[in-house]
Parts: structure tokens; sequence; C-alpha cells
């Protein structure tokens, strides 16, 4: 039976099977760069939606308080189309409609920390009241 080198030895082993496989130094080796490189990943993913919903957030305390009383409906939307980050619906309600204007994004919803502006429109299309965060 041929000698393997140490060096040979600490990275790969002969396993009954015939297939070289790694050493348990290179699995430790492994899980040394795994598992920083994970906590990376991780934090940056979670500043990148933090800053993503704090912008979607400034969104809706800023452009909220455009609405006024008595404003149409059309000038409500055309208003919520120049969003980048923040999203908005419209209900239909007994009395007309609710616009929900809202710092959640996706299917993402966290209510204990989203932002909304709800917005009641009558049924001549008109501004009848509205809820600021």
């Amino acid at each position: 039976m041929q000698r393997v080198s140490d060096s040979e030895q600490t990275l790969f082993s002969f396993n009954t099977a015939g297939l070289y496989c790694f050493n348990d130094e290179v699995k430790k080796l492994k899980t040394k760069f795994i598992k920083p490189a994970l906590i990376i990943l991780l934090s940056v993913i979670s500043i990148m939606i933090s800053l993503y919903w704090n912008e979607a957030r400034k969104e809706v305390v800023y452009i909220c308080p455009n609405f006024k009383i008595g404003n149409t409906k059309a000038d409500v939307i055309r208003q919520l189309e120049t969003l980048s980050v923040a999203s908005y619906y419209i209900d239909t309600t007994a009395a007309g409609e609710r616009i929900i204007f809202s710092s959640e994004f996706g299917l993402i919803r966290w209510n204990a920390i989203n932002y909304e502006c709800v917005i009641e429109i009558d049924k001549k299309q008109r501004v009848k009241s509205i809820v600021r965060p």
C-alpha cells in the first residue's frame, strides 16, 4: 500500500467507497468562513430592508400632509402615482371609497411599524377626511 504524505492527508482522505472526501480540518476551516459570511450577508439584507422601509415611511410622512379636505380623487391619485417606494390601494365603502397609502411593501406587513395615511373619498369624488400617521 502506498503511503500518503502528511500534506495530502490533511486535505483529503480515502473513504470506504473509494472516493475522496474532506477531512475534519477542512470542514472546520469551511465552517470558520461560512458563519461570518452568513452573518455579514444577513446583516446586509437587514440593513437594506431597513433603509427601504425608512424611505417608504418618509414618503408617507411627507406626502400625506399635501392632501386637503375637498381635493378631488384625481388629484390624490396623481400625487400617489409619483411614489417610488410606498404603496397604496383603494377600498370601496358604503360612503364612497377609502385610499390607504402606507409604508408597507410587497407582502410584508408589520402592523407595529407600518405608517398609514387613510383618505376617505365621498360619492362626489372629493376628499372627505384624512387620518395622518
